[in-house]
């Protein structure tokens, strides 16, 4: 991988001199930079995000991100400059001072930020697909896209959930900007005020799936009643957008369960962080069964003989 410096220079200019770096400690699969430099006399700090080989999606996604949002309503990081070679590729950001805004969400003023938090949310969902590179074909609802993303081999293994959410009358709502792990550690609340999102691996959907996928890392944060202060204050300000939920929960957590399959996920595990996912796989496992009726444990299909 080139060295920090060299990434810099390639994003904005030969002149550009590292003055300073530090790896931000991040669940990532891949390290993200503090970095300082000097251009011109110029100290600029920021974040520089690598993404190895691979990753190119990842990159383009988070890259237009930054560099459009802002310009939609939608505050996040300014991009700085981006790079891409046959080592991987490179975004550099705006570094955001701020702190997550879980951390005054367990205070005194918990419903004054927890408007706050689902009103961004909800202003992210105001983002039409037509709004965004989208690649995917408009003329497929946003339920039937959901279920095709999932990897075949992951739906043969759970082929009767799968089944099930097919029969499901879910209506589908206008197709929408999807940040896809939108959770309060995820959003900075400054000292302005002012709430910025990161972290943009985005999509284009149905809105509850980012509601579900919200309630899912609340409740795996061991956080059960914000999650459902969370969902009652999305209830009131976008009260259209909460039927069939339960269904987006279900989907929510087979998207958990196959992240957990990719190898990023397994590598640098210890046998305690084992244990522990085994836990929450179970606690996944105990809620598609509450709300669909089928066991995950007989969900396979039978051996060959």
């Amino acid at each position: 991988m080139k060295d920090l410096e060299r990434l810099l220079q390639d994003m904005l200019g030969p002149e550009v001199k590292l003055l300073e770096s530090s790896t931000f400690s991040s669940g990532m699969a891949f390290p993200i930079h503090n970095v300082t430099w000097e251009q011109h006399g110029v100290q600029t700090q920021g974040v520089l995000k690598r993404y190895p080989p691979g990753f190119e999606e990842h990159f383009f996604r988070e890259s237009w991100a930054l560099g459009h949002l802002n310009e939609l309503g939608v505050a996040v990081p300014d991009l700085l400059g981006a790079f891409q070679d046959n080592s991987g590729s490179s975004v550099l950001m705006e570094l955001i001072e701020g702190r997550p805004i879980m951390e005054v969400l367990s205070g005194s003023d918990q419903t004054l930020w927890l408007e706050r938090f689902v009103k961004q949310l909800i202003q992210i969902h105001q983002i039409e697909a037509k709004q965004t590179p989208q690649s995917i074909l408009l003329s497929e609802s946003a339920f039937e896209s959901l279920i095709s993303r999932f990897d075949r081999p992951f739906q043969k293994e759970h082929q009767q959930t799968f089944d099930w959410l097919r029969k499901q009358d879910v209506q589908s709502v206008t197709r929408v900007l999807l940040h896809q792990d939108y959770h309060p550690w995820n959003v900075l609340l400054t000292p302005e005020n002012q709430l910025v999102v990161l972290d943009w691996d985005w999509s284009t959907g149905d809105p509850r799936q980012d509601v579900a996928w919200t309630r899912l890392i609340l409740q795996k944060s061991q956080q059960p009643e914000l999650c459902e202060a969370f969902t009652a204050q999305y209830g009131q300000q976008n009260p259209e957008s909460t039927d069939h939920l339960e269904v987006f929960d279900v989907l929510a957590h087979l998207r958990w369960l196959q992240l957990l399959e990719q190898p990023s996920a397994k590598s640098k595990s210890t046998p305690e962080i084992q244990r522990w996912i085994e836990q929450l796989k179970q606690e996944s496992f105990q809620r598609i069964l509450e709300i669909s009726g089928i066991p995950m444990a007989k969900n396979k299909p039978p051996s060959p003989e």
